[in-house]
């Protein structure tokens, strides 16, 4: 929690498990990872900034409400798990909040998804001092990915599903369990699907010379920042531990920022792609026209398609969507519209 900030008993964070009001709904407690399943360049990030895995809430959506709370899937059970947005500064993944209506889309929607999972991830509290830098959300995505392994679901089962900070942080996931398969004893695999819904793909704009055309263009329709306002560039330098070498080369990143232009190769000093999508698993990549992150995460999908393929990988770009409007439940017809094409791609995972 940022103790800097106002919050009062009763704001869902990492700290607590506040009993969800939602009817069938349920928190729980998420082990820590075990030392084994952090590596290779995560685990000199993490012990550089001093960070570790720690216990974390996770909180069940069920639609059979009878159905008891960490019970073992039957085979072949689908299940989404869930990471929310927020610029990794703020909301939650509680039922009760503002985030809620996308994996509750998911229950209404689908006819094989009964209950959805969702990660209670530590915020970044922005600063001189800043708390939970990466990789600290990473690891504990991981930790929630590895509890419902552990539970008995197969990986194959699993839909990652994330929006804004959210996408960036099942990106993110994603890459290091494709980067480490058979580097880390009992690391699960990656999972059966990948669903992002307006992914912040490139930090590194905020420190760009030339501002993103959707940036300007979509700066007076869509409802958040720009990705140069102050804001959003004190939550990527909080991000990156406040180090002046990571944020210089933010856009070298590929965790963070896996679509900037020089990792796609676009740029004076990078012609060719230095950033793979092979071995990702099918993905869903879905955004408003009208978002300020439009460009980033049209060259995510440019470089996602060409690794997948187009029988793995769908771009859907909503007219007139803003940035995460799939959380938005009076933005309909488009929004109900989306959801129902998305449930009946996912039967076919």
């Amino acid at each position: 929690m940022c103790t800097s900030t106002a919050l009062s008993a009763s704001t869902p964070d990492h700290t607590q498990i506040i009993p969800p009001k939602l009817p069938g709904s349920h928190g729980v407690w998420v082990p820590p990872l075990a030392d084994n399943l952090i590596v290779g360049g995560i685990k000199s990030y993490a012990e550089a900034l001093n960070v570790s895995s720690t216990q974390i809430p996770g909180y069940w959506v069920h639609k059979d409400r009878h159905l008891k709370v960490g019970e073992p899937p039957k085979p072949g059970e689908k299940i989404l798990y869930y990471t929310h947005g927020g610029g990794y500064v703020a909301l939650t993944a509680h039922p009760d909040g503002q985030m809620a209506p996308v994996p509750m889309g998911f229950l209404e929607h689908s006819s094989t998804t009964t209950r959805t999972f969702s990660i209670e991830y530590r915020l970044l509290c922005p600063g001189s001092k800043a708390t939970h830098p990466f990789p600290t959300a990473l690891l504990d995505a991981l930790a929630g990915y590895t509890y419902l392994v552990n539970l008995g679901f197969q990986e194959e089962d699993i839909i990652l599903c994330g929006d804004s900070a959210g996408g960036n942080l099942a990106l993110a996931l994603t890459r290091y369990l494709v980067e480490n398969t058979g580097k880390a004893d009992k690391l699960p695999r990656t999972p059966g699907a990948l669903v992002l819904f307006s992914p912040w793909a490139d930090m590194s704009e905020s420190f760009e010379a030339n501002r993103a055309e959707s940036a300007t263009q979509s700066a007076a329709h869509d409802w958040t920042s720009p990705t140069d306002s102050e804001e959003m560039v004190r939550a990527v330098k909080a991000f990156l531990g406040n180090k002046p070498d990571e944020i210089a080369n933010a856009n070298r990143h590929v965790y963070s920022s896996p679509a900037s232009p020089y990792l796609m190769g676009l740029t004076s000093d990078s012609a060719t792609r230095k950033v793979s999508f092979k071995n990702f698993p099918r993905t869903w990549l879905d955004f408003g026209g009208s978002e300020v992150l439009r460009d980033q995460i049209k060259r995510l999908g440019v470089a996602m398609e060409g690794d997948l393929g187009k029988e793995k990988f769908k771009l859907n770009e909503c007219p007139g969507g803003v940035h995460g409007y799939i959380a938005f439940e009076w933005f309909q017809p488009e929004r109900s519209e989306n959801m129902r094409k998305i449930a009946a791609w996912l039967e076919h995972v």
